[in-house]
């Protein structure tokens, strides 16, 4: 049997010239730390140059768009323009500050829009446990993660380039100090007043980080599925700019409690070499500005200068490893299978968008969606300001040689002069019309598509829809779309990004949370939530205490305790976020909840009423009015027990609501049908108000040009009028003065 060379291909082949089949050797795993290396060197050149043919280019676009500057490549910026006019209209940062209020509305308007939930929702074990989570997942989002900036950080991501990323970790630091350590005695007695020095280990953080990535540092396989890049790309490759400081304190330490590995020693010089490959980052310059230097430059001395370092992962048969390189020259780390690292087996980065675009993992942004249209904005604004300078501000055609004073022309003051030779000949006036309304019409329209495709509402939509903005309904109208397109880029962010990123937080909470004075306020502020209380110790089993069912009792034991503890570190949990219908609109959201409870109250059935939770629908109401859950508003009891006699009452006052109910319903049908015909009649009114002006308007129009027609035929008139005039008085001075030569009558 014999056999070809390679081929040139990523796979080597073997070719069977008896069988006439090529069969695929079997890869393996690189051997050698070069092979590692070079191996990192290839997946980073595949994803590098993909990124900068496909993406890069319209990522610098978007940002400058964003930094309200056109873009670098724009004719704006050449020498052609110089002197004309290049204002930019924002209508990119409008949009998304637009987006970027609405998200706010959504998500933290109430502090339990986020919501843990157990797998088993009919454990009560569980869901005790979900509720201890809740409340220390709220702590580190209040207190050690900045995650209002983090998700609205994440939001302009995804509003200005598509995609956005963040990477999750657990900061651990400690160091040893000195320390007075009491003495004790034979039998293990502390000494009172007896000292001695000894090293102890000091906890100087301990805390989860959620760590936001520009989505240029992070590089996947083009073959990617757009639905979860992270997970099915054959590698994944983090780019992180580290301070050569930061790289030899990686390099002495090794982190015991994640298992991060410690990093093999180089020296100074060798970690600067490995920076000569670093190329320039054209999208982190336009988000910066030109004006600004580039930051991984900014520093003189060796050890503040910066580095690019590189965690790889890679998946070879099955097997996903990870590890660091000093850009694409030197291994730091030695590769090792995922779960060595991180404890999950899973890519610690969350990734996620606001737009779907099936089938491209980086898929477009808002910005991108309405840069066309921000650009025909631009042109048109630019070239009527242009118009408008030079129909104020004539330019001219001037002899050359003439004698003309230039800068008293260019000057142009008001009541002015200029000196010039021949004023006839010298020096001609290039007249330039004004340009007409359709420029406003067109950019108000390009403003009006803008708007409509990046679901803002805004006060340009109002004053371009002047037949709808003059009615509430019409005004309803307008925003009920721009509302519906943010509601479903917020749950699309939401469901890529927000729910898996803080899934994997509770997922580094349960492996790494060690603060027992955090967990034990957790569990005690659950359990008043709950309204259960503890017992001072075991009940016995003739007690009539069921011991699964805390959650029927109101009760629970010492044991249970510990297992509900047991439970919230170990169960799986999932996150709900509460965003929905009028998630974007405080009123809307009053509104429908005030119309679920009244078709709740017109079953008549008190039973029914009885069972809704009034305290999470005060939570809703309250924060939806902008007072967070309202608790210094509400008088909170003890054990949330109604007494027999409050229940009674709550019974009569809601059969006399329903009984009410029912007559304000009949009545309310019968205004219903009213307003209708008024709605009618008043939209009547205003389409035919409409019409009218538009009439107006162009009678207006045409009186306005025959009175430019005859304005311009009467100074044709008096300008010949003048012309012959003219010419009279200087045939008649040419007489005189030959008259007075020779003295004989003229021609």
């Amino acid at each position: 049997m014999s056999k070809t060379q390679p081929t040139d291909t990523d796979v080597p082949l073997n070719y069977d010239s008896d069988e006439g089949l090529a069969t695929i050797e079997e890869i393996e795993a690189p051997d050698t730390d070069q092979e590692w290396v070079d191996f990192a060197l290839a997946n980073f050149t595949s994803g590098k140059t993909y990124m900068d043919a496909a993406l890069t280019s319209q990522w610098e676009r978007n940002a400058d768009h964003f930094n309200n500057r056109h873009y670098r490549r724009s004719a704006y910026n050449s020498k052609m323009y110089r002197g004309r006019s290049r204002l930019f209209r924002p209508l990119s940062r409008s949009a998304e500050r637009s987006g970027s209020s609405k998200l706010a509305a959504a998500l933290f308007s109430n502090r339990d829009v986020v919501d843990t939930q157990p797998e088993n929702q009919s454990d009560d074990m569980q869901l005790a446990a979900s509720r201890v989570m809740k409340q220390v997942l709220d702590y580190r989002l209040d207190k050690t993660i900045p995650w209002y900036l983090t998700v609205m950080g994440a939001w302009q991501d995804t509003r200005v380039y598509g995609p956005c990323a963040t990477y999750t970790w657990w900061d651990y630091q400690e160091m040893e100090v000195d320390a007075d350590v009491p003495v004790k005695d034979i039998e293990g007695n502390v000494i009172k007043g007896r000292f001695k020095k000894e090293k102890v280990t000091k906890v100087l953080k301990d805390e989860p980080v959620i760590e936001m990535m520009p989505p240029e540092n992070i590089l996947f396989d083009p073959q990617c599925d757009w639905r979860d890049p992270v997970g099915t790309s054959p590698y994944m490759i983090r780019l992180v700019p580290m301070h050569v400081s930061e790289i030899q304190e990686r390099m002495n330490t090794v982190d015991n409690k994640t298992g991060q590995p410690q990093w093999t020693e180089y020296s100074v010089t060798e970690i600067l070499s490995a920076n000569n490959g670093h190329q320039y980052n054209a999208v982190q310059q336009a988000r910066e500005g030109d004006e600004r230097p580039e930051k991984t430059e900014a520093n003189e001395r060796p050890e503040f200068q910066t580095v690019w370092c590189h965690e790889n992962f890679v998946r070879l048969d099955g097997v996903d490893y990870v590890y660091w390189t000093l850009g694409t020259m030197h291994l730091l780390s030695q590769p090792v299978p995922i779960e060595e690292v991180y404890f999950t087996g899973k890519r610690p980065v969350t990734y996620g968008f606001s737009i779907i675009e099936a089938h491209k993992y980086a898929p477009a942004s808002a910005t991108e969606l309405i840069s066309q249209l921000q650009v025909g904005v631009n042109d048109i604004a630019n070239l009527r300001f242009d118009n408008v300078k030079l129909a104020l501000n004539k330019r001219y055609i001037i002899r050359r040689g003439a004698s003309v004073d230039l800068e008293a022309l260019m000057r142009s003051v008001p009541g002015g002069g200029v000196m010039t030779d021949d004023p006839e000949r010298d020096v001609k006036v290039i007249d330039t019309r004004d340009v007409t309304g359709s420029s406003y019409k067109e950019q108000e329209r390009l403003e009006t598509e803008s708007n409509d495709l990046s679901g803002s509402f805004l006060g340009g939509s109002v004053q371009n829809n002047r037949s709808l903005n003059e009615t509430v309904g019409g005004m309803e109208m307008l925003s009920a779309g721009a509302d519906g397109i943010s509601e479903f880029d917020i749950k699309t962010f939401v469901e890529t990004w927000v729910k898996p990123q803080l899934e994997l937080l509770i997922q580094y909470i349960q492996k790494y949370e060690t603060d027992e004075t955090l967990m034990n306020i957790s569990f005690d502020q659950a359990m008043k939530d709950l309204g259960i209380r503890y017992m001072e110790q075991e009940p016995e089993l003739n007690e009539g205490v069921e011991l699964a069912s805390p959650m029927q009792n109101k009760v629970i034991s010492p044991s249970q305790v510990a297992q509900v503890k047991d439970k919230v570190l170990n169960d799986k949990m999932t996150i709900r976020v509460n965003v929905g219908l009028g998630a974007t609109s405080p009123q809307k959201k009053i509104d429908m909840m005030a119309y679920v409870i009244k078709a709740y109250s017109a079953s008549g059935d008190p039973a029914v009423m009885a069972r809704l939770n009034w305290d999470e629908i005060g939570k809703e109401m309250w924060s939806a009015a902008g007072f967070q859950d309202g608790k210094r508003f509400t008088v909170q009891q003890e054990d949330n027990q109604m007494t027999p006699e409050m229940q009674q009452q709550v019974q009569q006052q809601l059969q006399q609501a329903f009984e009410q109910g029912k007559a304000e319903g009949i009545s309310e049908l019968e205004q219903m049908k009213i307003q209708s015909h008024e709605r009618v009649a008043m939209r009547k009114a205003d389409l035919d108000n409409a019409l009218a002006r538009d009439r107006m308007d162009m009678e207006s129009q045409r009186e306005d040009k025959r009175n430019r027609s005859r304005l311009h035929e009467t100074l044709i008139r008096d300008k010949t009028t003048r012309d012959i005039a003219a010419v009279n008085s200087k045939n008649l001075r040419e007489e005189l003065k030959f008259k007075r030569q020779t003295g004989k009558p003229g021609v």
